[in-house]
Parts: C-alpha cells; sequence; structure tokens
C-alpha cells in the first residue's frame, strides 16, 4: 500500500469516530527508549488538530517526553526540530562508565548506545528551556496531562506514583518528565518531594491501570473510555542459542515487559474499557550504517546528532498507516474492547482484535 493512499487525516477519524459513539478517549504514551522517542513524536503528530476531543494524556518513561511538550503548547513543527537539533550528551551530559554498564551493553543498544551514569540536570534543562515556566505547571496543560513514575519507597504497593493537576499540583512538569524517563542504568534516582524515583516502566510501561483508576477515582465508569494508546513492539522470535549474553538479557527484559504490558491490558479490559493500540515494530527499521567498524570510536558522536533524524522517517510514514487501519476496526467492530494495529514485515498495517488477547 502506498503511504499516497493515507488519508491525511486518519487520526483526527478515528478520534471523532471514538466521540460519535459516546466515548471519551483518553491517550497513553509508552516507554521504548530512544525509539519510543521518536514514534511517540509520530503518533501525537497527527493527535495536534484534535486536542480537544482528547480528555487526557498519560505518559511513561520515554513517552512521557514528547507527550510533555504536546501537552504544553509545543506544536509538531517545533518538537520536530527540537529533537534533531539536540544532542543526547546535551540531554544527559558527562558520563560515567561503570562496570554495570560495560557488561549491559547490550541493553545499552537500545538505549541510545549511552554508557554513563548521569544526574539529569542537563536533560532537566532540556525540558525547562523548552517549556515556559509558566506552562511548566500540571494545571496549564491541555489536553490534561499525567506522567508516571516509579517511587523507591517501600509502601507504594506495586503501583506507579502519578503525577497530575490533581495529585501533584506544585511539581513542575519537567522535574516528572525526567523521574518518569530515569533509565536505573543511565541516570542516578530522582528526588520529588523527599522521594526517589526512576523509570515508570519499571511498574507501568504503558499507562493503563493507573488510567481506570484515576477515572474510577472521579467517579466515571470506566465502560465509557476508550484508551488510544502507543507502544513500540519488536518480533518475538526467542534469541538463537549462539547469541551473546547481553543480547539475551535484552530479549530477557523485553519478554518481561511485554508480560507486564499484556497483564495491564487484561485488567483494563476487564474494568470495561477499549484499547486501541498503534503499535508500530522496531524491527522492520533499517538505518544506513553511518561509518565502518573502524571509525567505531566516533560512532557515538556522529549519532548524538543522527539518531532522531534516522528513526522518525520510518515511524512518521508508518504511524499514520497504522491510524487508518484501527479506524476501519473501530468503525466496523465498535464494541471490541481490544484492537492492535502493527505492522507486518512488509510494513503494511495488521489488526488484531479482542478475541486474540490473551495469545497478544
Amino acid at each position: 500500500m502506498p503511504d499516497t493512499a493515507v488519508p491525511p487525516d486518519a487520526a483526527g477519524r478515528l478520534l471523532r469516530r471514538i466521540n460519535e459513539a459516546g466515548f471519551t478517549a483518553a491517550v497513553s504514551c509508552g516507554a521504548g527508549a530512544m525509539h519510543a522517542l521518536a514514534s511517540t513524536q509520530a503518533f501525537l503528530k497527527p493527535l495536534w488538530p484534535h486536542r480537544n476531543l482528547i480528555s487526557s494524556v498519560w505518559g511513561s518513561s520515554a513517552g512521557s517526553i514528547s507527550a510533555a511538550f504536546f501537552c504544553s503548547g509545543l506544536d509538531p513543527v517545533r518538537m520536530e526540530n527540537l529533537f534533531r537539533s539536540t544532542r543526547l550528551k546535551n540531554m544527559v551530559g558527562p558520563k560515567t562508565l561503570s562496570t554495570v554498564n560495560l557488561a549491559l551493553r547490550g541493553l545499552q543498544r537500545a538505549f541510545g548506545k549511552r554508557a554513563g551514569i548521569v544526574n539529569g540536570d542537563h536533560f532537566r534543562f532540556l525540558i525547562r528551556s523548552t517549556i515556559t515556566p509558566e506552562r511548566d505547571r500540571f494545571s496549564m496543560s491541555f489536553p490534561r496531562f499525567s506522567i508516571l513514575a516509579t517511587p523507591s519507597n517501600k509502601d507504594h504497593g506495586g503501583k506507579a506514583t502519578v503525577f497530575s493537576p490533581d495529585s501533584t499540583p506544585e511539581t513542575t512538569i519537567s522535574s516528572a518528565v525526567v523521574a518518569s524517563s530515569a533509565h536505573p542504568v543511565y541516570f542516578g534516582p530522582q528526588w520529588i518531594d523527599g522521594v526517589a524515583y526512576s523509570d515508570a516502566a519499571r511498574l507501568e510501561p504503558l499507562p493503563t491501570t493507573s488510567i481506570i483508576q484515576a477515572r474510577k477515582n472521579g467517579g466515571s465508569d470506566p465502560k465509557e473510555l476508550v484508551i488510544l494508546a502507543h507502544m513500540i513492539t519488536y518480533n518475538w522470535d526467542p534469541p538463537p542459542d549462539d547469541e551473546s549474553l547481553s543480547r539475551k538479557l535484552l530479549h530477557y527484559i523485553r519478554d518481561n515487559v511485554r508480560v507486564l504490558i499484556t497483564n495491564q491490558l487484561r485488567c483494563a479490559i476487564a474494568e470495561g474499557a477499549a484499547i486501541i493500540l498503534i503499535q508500530p515494530n522496531v524491527d522492520n527499521l533499517r538505518v544506513p550504517e553511518p561509518m565502518s567498524r573502524s571509525r567505531a570510536k566516533n560512532f557515538l558522536k556522529e549519532i548524538d546528532v543522527e539518531l532522531f533524524p534516522l528513526y522518525y522517517p520510518y515511524f512518521d510514514r508508518i504511524v499514520p498507516r497504522l491510524y487508518d487501519a484501527a479506524a476501519d476496526a473501530f468503525l466496523a467492530n465498535p464494541s471490541e474492547k481490544f484492537i492492535v494495529s502493527t505492522n507486518d514485515k512488509e510494513n503494511n498495517p495488521s489488526i488484531t482484535l479482542g478475541r486474540n488477547i490473551f495469545s497478544y
């Protein structure tokens, strides 16, 4: 299917259909490191003209970065320019090598090939320098914005902390974004009001159960809710026996995240909510090798600039087609509780419906 066959407003068509069917639409932006940063941007871009049809936006881990800019009034063009012009080293600051990082080199490849433990100050400065001070508050966000993070205290009961206009009106969005994105391999703990926080993906990589709970706390019926969610996916074939230990570890971590997300999706559906999941496949992403192995030492310097420009065009091309397929599926199955729109190995949209939830 050529890209020109995609209607220019597939996301708007889907949102309008959700609202016309009497449902409330909440947007959920999931984790996924550098791939998620580019993919979430492509996911949110078509929603920009239709923000009035969205009741709330939720972000977890890397998904909270683009979501924060989106809800703070930064239009898609400015967001793209920001990501294209920002070096990763300006986000994370000076790196500090550690034996743990070196042992997890395979994991690091999924997170931009960074090898440092940093405190998050540079990242926080980037967010604050982009969001104006008056918009760096949850009460000023539009649509209504909430961010998840994993607390360090033992009283969280296995639940992520929700930063929102109701629960944490005095917390800045920039601080919550850094806390939500603070993967333990790269960031030290992020302290907010005396509590240390880390990557939201440890407890809720795709905001779902927290959305349901917030809706119930507000006295609204989850059965009237459609969660329009975004989460990158991979081909889930097990690694070969001769694969390196670090690559096997990465597969193990991804598989555990997948199980966690699946269980949370089931819980949300059991509460009566519907899920429409836009899920581009990262394994289909092909980027040119920027330099030979003999120049590997210079690779990190070059990739600082190249990551977003290399990743984003793929997602920007694929995601509108996934929206279009999801809109058709929802139109044909308005009572369906689970719709997944992903791309196959030929990058054609592929729809999975609720009957497959337990094999998802």
